[in-house]
């Protein structure tokens, strides 16, 4: 696995690359597409992903420029109101399942039932693991992450709501 930080010079804004296997995801893309494509390719990586984890509206962001060349997915917030990328209402949700933002997940655990198993997922699924880490601490001790979230859960063909 590999981390890269890629700081934009006179924006004062960071991104970050992190890879493994062959693949690669973008988080917080800004304009100059060449670094993130130079980067994947110093890692023999291919772009496959790219996050956008808040608004930034002191620079133009680079994934959609991004993602035209790697022909990867946008991914942000269900909360951040973008016209592209995929979120809980263009993705779907697993029937019957409860939405909780991970920033809000620790006021809720008194909702959450212990003698059950819970189930963790996102989009992408690195929040999943996030959720099911702060359940763990919490003393949840049946809890899975859905590993590729929302995506792997389609590509399995199981069912989804929308």
């Amino acid at each position: 696995m590999w981390f890269e930080r890629i700081v934009a010079g006179g924006l004062s804004h960071n991104s970050y690359m992190i890879g493994s296997g062959g693949i690669a995801a973008v988080i917080d893309p800004w304009r100059d597409c060449e670094a993130y494509l130079g980067f994947a390719d110093r890692h023999d990586a291919v772009i496959t992903h790219i996050f956008e984890t808040h608004r930034n509206e002191d620079y133009v962001s680079g994934a959609l420029n991004l993602a035209r060349l790697c022909n990867a997915p946008i991914y942000h917030g269900s909360r951040m109101d973008f016209a592209y990328g995929k979120n809980r209402e263009r993705v779907g949700h697993i029937p019957g399942s409860a939405h909780v933002y991970i920033g809000e997940l620790p006021q809720h655990i008194p909702e959450i039932p212990k003698d059950r198993p819970v189930i963790t997922y996102r989009d992408s699924g690195y929040k999943g693991s996030l959720a099911a880490s702060v359940l763990a601490m919490h003393g949840f001790t049946d809890t899975t992450n859905v590993l590729g979230g929302m995506q792997a859960w389609v590509s399995a063909g199981y069912p989804v709501e929308h």
